[in-house]
């Protein structure tokens, strides 16, 4: 017998910020990621880990939610004389692309939404 049931579609919403956070653009796809879990798509969400006592991964609501350390500009903090942003940045910046990589390859998003991500 053929196994007919077909399989859930995989959405990444890459956004900014999300829930803890509270605004208009946490509550929009907060309320977005809810709506397509309900209509039985696979979610997930990927979000900037600001402020950084926050989870690296965690679920709300049924939604994996995964925040990866995203930097500014690296002369932005210079200009800001946050020199420990400056060099931090040339450490954290590839290590955040290689597990983004990774999540990318694992996860195999069908569909990717995005809202401002890395600004």
């Amino acid at each position: 017998m053929k196994n007919t049931e077909s399989k859930k579609v995989n959405i990444l919403i890459w956004t900014s910020s999300f829930y803890p956070n509270l605004g208009g653009l946490q509550s929009a796809t907060s309320e977005f990621a809810t709506y397509l879990k309900h209509c039985q798509y696979n979610v997930q969400v990927l979000t900037n880990r600001y402020p950084i006592k926050l989870k690296e991964f965690e679920l709300i609501s049924g939604i994996q939610v995964n925040r990866y350390l995203f930097l500014s500009n690296p002369y932005l903090y210079l200009k800001r004389k946050r020199i420990d942003l400056f060099f931090g940045w040339f450490l954290i910046k590839p290590y955040t692309i290689l597990k983004l990589l990774f999540f990318f390859l694992k996860f195999k998003p069908s569909i990717v939404n995005i809202h401002f991500p890395d600004n």
